[in-house]
This record gives C-alpha cells, structure tokens and sequence, in this order.
C-alpha cells in the first residue's frame, strides 16, 4: 500500500484526513496527495470527480446551499450519502464531512 501526505482536507477510503496527516491507500491519487514513497513520486493523478456519487444510487450527491441550516438529522443523512460512516457519524463530523466535498468540488 502506498503511503501518501495530505495537502488540503480529504476524504479517502471513507475517512476525513486533515491536511499534513499521513495515510495509506491504494486507491487512484488525487491532486492533493503528496507521495511519501519513492516509486509513487511520478504517479500520474486522475482528475477528480464532480461530485461524489451517492453510495447506494451512485448518483451525485446534491448539497442544498443552505445545508448549515438543516436539521442535525438531516445534515447526518447528507453525510452518509457522501460516505461518512453509518454508525458513529455526529453532526460536528457530518459537517467536516460536507465540508470536505464542497471544498474537493471547489478545486474542479
């Protein structure tokens, strides 16, 4: 498995990395991942996706402008579609969560 450093917030193999955090992954890297390993540093990056896909529909999650007004609940159930794990998910890692793909679609 790759070892990779996180430039800006990212959400990677269903988890929130925080910018100059560590991490592992061997998935298609992104803009924002610094290789740490030797062979990894001429890695050729994917573009990244509009938006991330809904992980039951695979379609693209929509996020309302006001999502900071939804309830918790709401907000909870938003980040679940984005991916944020089903248990354990509370409304401060929601919006991290929420956060982080409106940054990552920023970048598009």
């Amino acid at each position: 498995m790759a070892h990779w450093q996180a430039e800006a917030l990212l959400f990677v193999d269903g988890r929130l990395i925080m910018p100059g955090e560590t991490f592992e992954s061997d998935a298609v890297p992104g803009r924002n991942w610094r290789p740490l390993d030797d062979a990894k540093a001429n890695t050729v990056t994917a573009p990244a996706p509009l938006s991330s896909p809904d992980r039951k529909s695979g379609d693209p999650v929509e996020i309302p402008e006001n999502w900071r007004g939804l309830r918790p609940e709401r907000r909870i159930n938003l980040a679940r579609r984005l991916g944020a794990p089903v248990r354990g998910t509370g409304t401060a890692e929601a919006d991290r969560t929420i956060e982080a793909e409106l940054a990552m679609r920023a970048t598009v």
